[in-house]
């Protein structure tokens, strides 16, 4: 009874980091380089664990017949729905880890040890224990995913407006102290880099502003990192006439050409802030 117990437990604690891993870069506090391909992996391993709730239907209801029969062909498919449906976790898993590798190699193979141990233990765990008793595991392999990608898919989206409003909030010092330097000198600033920002968006998963000037006015932007089966990104920007640019490759603003990049923009819900979206 313990040994169930746990296991539920311990699927919803599970549940809950991948959802609250997947708010990482939303949520308002100092940056984490870690924090955006953590999110990266929980977010994919919420789309790609949907995959998993076949293999535990399976695993679930054979694992009901073998207590009734504990011989036999029943048994024979019990085992090998178990072993299919862990083997379909681990690859889940490993898909997921290195979906984060790509962005961080670190944080993609810290994942990667960690989730393959994880199922290691959890294959152990379970020689030890009868039909009567698994049952909670493949129970959680097919429930689990289907709570976790209904969990991000309420919270996500909102977490990344209410980011993108918050980053640009953030920024209101910036802008009024960069129009006071041009009220004092009667220009704004050819650039603001520095060893110390002084003002930063203050979110998780974005690090800095980025300061361009341009036509005696300036651009100032930020990247909002956004999970997305094509790799779109999604940069913000701000213009004092409200006439922002984006660009994608510094060779064609080096070259003077009119293209930036993007294939779509929006108001980003701010007076002079524009998004933009890059594939």
């Amino acid at each position: 009874m313990a040994w169930r117990l746990s296991i539920l437990i311990g699927a919803g604690l599970v549940g809950s980091v991948v959802v609250v891993a997947a708010l990482l870069p939303y949520l308002p506090g100092r940056f984490d380089p870690a924090a955006w391909p953590v999110s990266f992996a929980a977010q994919a391993l919420g789309i790609l664990g949907i995959g998993l709730v076949p293999f535990g239907l399976a695993w679930l209801v054979l694992d009901l017949m073998a207590r009734r029969r504990s011989r036999g062909v029943i048994r024979t498919a019990q085992r090998v729905a178990e072993l299919v449906a862990l083997s379909a976790l681990l690859v889940v898993l490993v898909i997921a880890s290195l979906a984060a590798a790509a962005w961080s190699l670190v944080v993609g193979l810290g994942l990667l040890v960690g989730t393959t141990l994880l199922v290691l233990v959890l294959a152990t765990a379970l020689r030890r224990h009868g039909p009567a008793d698994r049952w909670p595991v493949p129970l959680a392999v097919m429930c689990l995913p289907v709570a976790v990608l209904a969990a991000q898919q309420a919270l996500v989206a909102p977490a990344v407006d209410r980011a993108r409003l918050d980053a640009m909030d953030a920024a209101t010092p910036l802008i009024a102290a960069i129009d006071a330097s041009h009220a004092r000198t009667g220009r704004y600033p050819e650039g603001l880099a520095a060893l110390h920002p002084d003002h930063v968006p203050g979110l998780m998963g974005v690090d800095r502003y980025v300061y361009s000037a341009r036509d005696g006015a300036y651009d100032l932007s930020f990247e909002l990192p956004i999970f997305h089966p094509i790799g779109t990104r999604q940069v913000v920007v701000h213009h004092p006439a409200d006439t922002p640019r984006a660009f994608s490759h510094v060779i064609w603003r080096l070259q003077g050409l009119a293209a930036q990049g993007w294939y779509a923009s929006s108001d980003a819900g701010r007076p002079g802030w524009r998004t933009f979206w890059f594939d």
